[in-house]
């Protein structure tokens, strides 16, 4: 009998620990699912959807010109993620137009500001661009729908680098 009881315990601490995982299966599929659905309403300028993922309004998520340009090139491999109650951390690595090596190769001579503006918009229609791997940390917050926090390490990606530039530049500039 005591065998029994001890044999039925192992089986219902089994049982617990198998829905458990489940349930925590479960929701790292979610946020995946989230954070996928996220970089496709990137991508493809959907400003209702980003607008939802971000918990932000509407004018406050339209792509620029440049921003979509930028963003078609744009992949992201999902490689792990750690999920509490209310909060996901998912590590992936964005590969996205490498926009230093872009900015190279426009002409060194243009008449104005906005002749570079067209030409840089030009070249990000190319299929055949530099690229770089941008490593992050993509925090998401579960309110009652799961939102994606922009940092600045995202937003970096995002823009094909375009932060890490700017800070590079005005370092030189206070040199």
């Amino acid at each position: 009998m005591k065998r029994q009881v001890t044999f039925f315990l192992h089986g219902a601490i089994a049982l617990c620990l198998l829905l458990s995982l489940t349930a925590c299966r479960k929701e790292e599929d979610e946020t995946r699912t989230f954070c996928e659905a996220f970089f496709d309403a990137y991508v493809e300028n959907d400003s209702d959807a980003l607008e939802q993922a971000l918990a932000m309004s509407e004018e406050d998520v339209q792509l620029g010109k440049l921003q979509s340009q930028i963003a078609k090139h744009l992949t992201v491999k999902v490689e792990a993620s750690e999920v509490g109650e209310d909060a996901a951390t998912i590590s992936a690595t964005i590969t996205n137009v490498d926009l230093e090596a872009v900015l190279h190769m426009l002409p060194e001579q243009t008449d104005n500001v906005e002749d570079a503006r067209k030409e840089l918009l030009k070249l990000l229609e190319e299929e055949d661009l530099p690229m770089k791997e941008f490593p992050v940390q993509i925090e998401l917050i579960k309110d009652e729908e799961w939102t994606v926090t922009l940092t600045p390490e995202l937003s970096n990606a995002l823009l094909g680098g375009l932060a890490d530039l700017l800070s590079e530049e005005m370092e030189e500039v206070g040199s």
